[in-house]
């Protein structure tokens, strides 16, 4: 025994198996980011459709013998139809003589193809397969053949074969897998060995060691998955980079800086009307927020206005870096002030271009200076704070540290500096007048950022709105609430004994009070963590040093778009992501250790235990709460309506009950039904579609068919309406067999007659008759997706489409019966049934598929989809 602990030992003074544990965990965490963001190391390429004849294509300035193409002409291409997704296109081909010919593939884009999109291929004599490798298309490519001396092109094109990329559970993805993990558990190890080299071994590397290693991990991670994660942390529109700031330098140009709502101070507005007069004005009036885009465009691409910008963040830089450099004690925190200012939050504000970063500089600068023994530099620490809260008016709750030092005659007259200095800029415009438009800007954005997502915003009341979407509930935050809760936090920040604590509870007030604080507000804990390095060895915690550092940390983690279902807007421009959820955590859980300990006045030891069972009791809570979330619909549906017990349909009063929730315009977003028996209608009532009526009703739900049957259904319109089984959809329609259905009115799909951009149709059947002057065997208008799907229908109207009309939707592995129009699936054939159970095990065996879909039979001449028993 004694021998072992020996080797044990010594083996822990070479390798530290806290890192290795650490080293784990990072590891894992960023395998599961990469393998699910698409990467092609881990997918299978699935051969999708294989063309050797060329009678479907279209050819220009190319005449074709066989499999022999001649040059007619310089521009020569073929245009070949694909209806399926793809990832990749193989070309089997072969110049003739000894010439080099260049090919360019061209993906669709909008109506045609652009050459945004296409990539170009070089084809010698020993070069016999090319292979174009892209993100995944849906569309017809056009392939331009180039010829190296006189761009005419002269070959032989045996094969063009079209392949998709899925991420398929088998042993090759798993030796994979594992291989990339022990990789990236080597590389996460080395980055902590390096790190620990660097920044030592006490409690305040932990904090540095904490920024270094997540930096180079989002660097790692945002190169592997080509970006694919950025909208975790940053904002998702690279074309929107710092304009934030020109927007608001584009305003002073306008006759009202306040014209279109604007939401910052005047002292903004100020600051940037000095700029302006080195500046020529960007052109049109500005009354409309396109006509703003467009001039705040023009005045990012001025070099002047980008040189005003690139001076205002290098001096905000440096009065942050001269700030925290005389704040810190150690000499060695100082060399690492860099890694601060590199800092994902302070990151994100330059990316955003927003003048926080002034503000935050101006605290630092009081933060700096407000308790020195000269009162001089407290006067200007004071004036700095004025400055500050007058660019952003939170940060005026930091002078309660001038307060707690019971300075009274300058707590007072930093209090009327401070007014004054918020004040007398609006009078710079139209005084009184400017404060009620300021006033009302703020108002109007409460209503608008507040409803771009949830992603991104740190106020307690859009993390409310996280926590009871997670767990099935409808959380209403009063007004009062936040009040209260801004109370407690500053009071308590005034007993306080740490000064990190104080200025981490300031701060929290600053982030959660407001209706929106996006990710660079969280720049305003940077105080508390330099005051938390700044303190003595033994009243200082590893686990504080983490979550501190976590605070200030790039964490690029997945999106979780079944939060943002919830939300009514179709474009999201801050997507939910797992960041602003954990970052979260952190918060709550250093204000729950800080006001606990002040409570119990230290006599209750904060040990790692209770740290640690505080984030275990959160996320079994949340765990426990998402798994058994209820929408409640129990009173109608046997179920809670979640993935894992779905409400369900058994019967027409089921369905009817449905009907009547949806069409009184209830979302049912994130609520999943299944239907669990075949529900026959009488074929002679008329019934409604679900999602049907008033201009704002759809079906946002899931709703899975199991392969249970919907006979006779009967749908006809007396005032020319759109119908169909569900109406306007934007969720998802699973396995479900439509038969013998009889559906008539203006715009009619068998399904749905209008499919946004979020909805999904997968794996469905339709048969019976439908008559419109739009018809469509799956839907009408398709502007999501389709897959997977057969029609075998007879239909009436003037537009006829076999699945469904392309309105910008995706088609893909559909067949139908009836006349084919651009995109609307193939015709069925003695393969079509091989082709669609050949997909659904595709699917199913691919570990990111949305659904289970179920196989498919042909019983009397009719498909069908087996019932899941």
């Amino acid at each position: 025994m004694n021998n072992k602990i020996k080797h044990f030992s010594k083996l822990n003074n070479h390798v530290n198996i806290k890192e290795v544990i650490v080293a784990i965990a990072i590891a894992t965490i960023m395998l599961l980011e990469i393998v699910y963001s698409g990467n092609r190391f881990f997918q299978t390429n699935i051969p999708m459709q294989t063309y050797e004849h060329w009678d479907e294509i279209l050819a220009n300035n190319l005449s074709i013998e066989g499999n022999d193409f001649h040059s007619t002409g310089a521009n020569s291409y073929i245009v070949v139809p694909m209806n399926s997704s793809y990832t990749s296109i193989r070309v089997n081909m072969k110049p003739e003589d000894a010439e080099k010919i260049i090919v360019r593939a061209y993906y669709p884009y909008e109506e045609g193809f652009s050459a945004n999109y296409s990539k170009k291929l070089i084809v010698s004599q020993d070069d016999t397969t090319i292979e174009f490798k892209s993100d995944k298309h849906v569309g017809a490519v056009k392939l331009q053949f180039i010829g190296a001396e006189d761009g005419y092109a002269d070959f032989t094109l045996n094969r063009i074969e079209f392949g998709n990329g899925k991420l398929l559970f088998s042993k090759r993805f798993l030796v994979k897998s594992f291989v990339a993990w022990i990789a990236l558990v080597g590389v996460m190890y080395t980055l902590l060995w390096i790190a620990s080299n660097l920044f030592g071994r006490n409690k305040n590397s932990i904090f540095w060691k904490t920024l270094f290693v997540t930096g180079i991990c989002s660097v790692i991670i945002m190169g592997v998955t080509k970006s694919y994660y950025l909208a975790g942390y940053f904002h998702k529109n690279l074309d929107d980079v710092f304009m934030d700031y020109f927007n608001m330098l584009s305003l002073t140009f306008a006759d009202d800086v306040y014209i279109l709502k604007a939401n910052w101070p005047a002292m903004c507005f100020v600051i940037l009307s000095a700029m302006k007069a080195f500046i020529s004005n960007p052109g049109m009036p500005i009354n409309n927020a396109v006509m703003l885009g467009e001039n705040a465009i023009n005045l990012r691409d001025n070099e002047i206005a980008m040189m005003g910008f690139v001076l205002i963040f290098v001096a905000c830089f440096i009065l942050v870096a001269y700030s925290v450099k005389s704040i810190l004690n150690s000499e060695s925190d100082r060399k690492n002030i860099l890694l601060l200012l590199l800092s994902g939050p302070i990151l994100c504000t330059v990316e955003r271009g927003n003048l926080i970063m002034v503000s935050f500089a101006f605290l630092m600068v009081y933060l700096a200076l407000y308790n020195a023994e000269d009162k001089r530099l407290r006067y200007i620490a004071y004036f700095a704070l004025s400055l500050s809260a007058s660019i952003k008016l939170y940060p005026a709750l930091f002078g309660l540290l001038t307060l707690r030092r019971k300075k009274w005659k300058e707590t007072v007259a930093l209090a009327v500096m401070g007014f004054f200095t918020f004040v007398i800029p609006y009078f710079y415009f139209e005084g009184v007048v400017t404060i009620k438009k300021w006033l009302g800007g703020m108002s109007a954005a409460n209503d608008v950022l507040t409803s771009n997502g949830v992603g991104g915003n740190y106020s307690i009341r859009n993390f409310t709105t996280i926590l009871g979407t997670m767990l099935g509930v409808k959380v209403e935050l009063y007004g009062w609430i936040p009040v209260v809760m801004l109370v407690v936090l500053l009071v308590a920040a005034l007993f306080c004994k740490r000064e990190w604590e104080r200025l981490f509870l300031i701060a929290t007030a600053c982030i959660w009070f407001p209706y929106f604080s996006f990710t660079y507000t969280l720049m305003f804990y940077i105080p508390a963590a330099v005051a938390y390095l700044n303190q003595n060895d033994e009243e200082k915690t590893g686990v504080d040093a983490l979550l501190l550092g976590m605070l200030q940390a790039i964490l690029i983690l997945p999106m979780w778009s079944w939060i943002d279902s919830f939300n009514k807007r179709k474009n999201l421009d801050c997507p939910m992501n797992v960041t602003t959820f954990v970052l979260n955590i952190v918060i709550i859980i250093i204000v729950f250790k800080i006001l606990f300990g002040l409570i119990f006045k230290g006599r209750i030891k904060r040990t790692l235990e209770v740290q640690i069972a505080c984030i275990v009791a959160v996320t079994i809570i949340v765990i426990f709460g998402t798994v058994n979330r209820s929408y409640g619909l129990e009173d109608s549906f046997d179920g809670k309506g979640s993935s894992w017990k779905p409400y369900q349909i058994a019967s027409i009063e089921d369905w009817r009950k449905l009907q009547q929730i949806v069409n009184s315009g209830n979302s049912v977003a994130g609520v999943h039904f299944i239907q669990t028996a075949d529900i026959e209608f009488d074929g002679v009532t008329s019934v409604n579609p679900i999602g049907w009526g008033r201009n704002n009703v759809k079906f946002d739900g899931v709703y899975d068919g199991q392969g249970y049957s919907i006979k006779n259904y009967y749908s006809l319109s007396d005032n020319d309406e759109n119908m169909g089984l569900f109406g306007r959809l934007s969720g998802q329609i699973y396995n479900v067999n439509l038969e013998n259905c009889n559906i008539a009115g203006s715009i009619v799909g068998g399904i749905a007659y209008d499919v946004s951009g979020t909805g999904i149709i997968s794996n469905c059947y339709v048969n019976g008759l439908l008559y419109g002057y739009r018809v469509g065997g799956i839907a009408a208008m398709n502007s999501g997706t389709i897959e997977n799907c057969v029609a075998f229908v007879n239909m009436e109207g003037a537009n006829k489409y076999g699945v469904a009309a392309d309105c910008g939707g995706k088609t893909e592995n559909c067949f139908t019966n009836e006349v084919i129009k651009a995109g609307s699936g193939s015709l069925i054939d003695e393969n079509t049934l091989s082709r669609v159970n050949n997909y659904i095990e595709l699917n199913n065996k691919t570990i990111n598929a949305r659904h289970k879909l179920l196989p498919w039979l042909i019983d009397g001449g009719m498909f069908k989809i087996v019932k899941n028993m």
